[in-house]
């Protein structure tokens, strides 16, 4: 059921309980007003058993909203509250692994993958409930630093669930230059890039296709270096959806909503994807380490 019919029926419903109420009371006052016989005074409790019922009807409408309003809530911080915990977990485990001397290489990458995985969907989860569509998410990371952004290769860390079963196997690397989105911010240095209808759209080019979606927000994972006086970048979050104009429609503020919302999980992942590279690189450091001394232990 779309948005726009749910919008229909909810005013429907609230246009016949309204008139109801209204058109009752009149009914009720001339009825009362002209009542010299037993014929009216029993169409005039008839009239008072129906707005009794109109009342409660308005009544039940009104909890029914309320309780509509604090179900969307408690799934919303639910959603947040599991990821972050989850999230919190892999770090502690890496951490308490580290401090055991047992972190090893696949370890590490277990639970950093399930780390970006909890919160990739997470924030699809919330996305979709606040728009009440499908909303894929995907997270893409730099392959590699480089000099001229680019020139960088992106690789797909993790897809939503929501994602398409054809394109969730699409992990192949992307040049940042070969998508609009990633250049566009690139070049400029962009809080995010947005799309409202890319049919619509024919500068929009992306070498991966637009099959799957028709409407995109993509925001970087970016902070930037006082030390560099530059913006160090390790990926992109990406959010887009089949049907176009769902992110604006025709409201700024909303389209504002959900790119904080993704702002604020790209500054998470900067800070996981850093903690993530500096585990990496000491167990690199580690075991070229422990070869030198069996190395020169052999040779001694």
């Amino acid at each position: 059921m779309g948005k726009f019919y749910k919008i229909l029926v909810n005013l429907a419903e609230w246009t016949v309980i309204i008139l109801g109420i209204f058109s009752s009371i009149c009914t009720i006052y001339t009825t009362f007003r002209d009542s010299h016989d037993a014929t009216n005074r029993v169409i005039l409790v008839i009239l008072l058993l129906t707005l009794l019922c109109l009342f409660i009807m308005f009544g039940v409408k009104l909890a029914k909203q309320k309780l509509d309003f604090l179900n969307k809530n408690f799934y919303l911080s639910d959603v947040f509250h599991i990821s972050n915990h989850i999230s919190r977990d892999c770090m502690f485990d890496i951490e308490r692994s580290k401090n055991d001397s047992k972190l090893v290489m696949d370890a590490l990458y277990a639970r950093f993958e399930q780390l970006i995985n909890t919160e990739t969907q997470a924030l699809a989860d919330i996305l979709s409930e606040l728009l009440k569509e499908d909303v894929s998410v995907c997270i893409k990371y730099f392959e590699n630093e480089v000099d001229n952004l680019l020139d960088g290769i992106l690789v797909t860390l993790s897809r939503s669930s929501q994602t398409a079963r054809d394109r969730r196997n699409n992990m192949r690397k992307l040049k940042v230059s070969e998508a609009a989105e990633y250049s566009g911010i690139a070049l400029n240095h962009g809080n995010y890039y947005f799309i409202d209808d890319i049919k619509s759209n024919s500068n929009y080019t992306n070498s991966n296709g637009t099959k799957f979606y028709n409407t995109k927000i993509v925001v970087p994972i970016r902070a930037f270096s006082r030390v560099t006086n530059t913006f160090i970048y390790k990926g992109f979050i990406c959010a887009d959806c089949l049907k176009a104009g769902v992110f604006s429609n025709n409201d700024s503020t909303g389209l504002e909503t959900y790119i904080n919302i993704m702002c604020g999980f790209a500054d998470k992942l900067f800070v996981y994807f850093g903690d993530y590279n500096n585990y990496k690189k000491g167990l690199i450091n580690k075991n070229q380490s422990e070869e030198e001394v069996a190395y020169s232990n052999g040779n001694s």
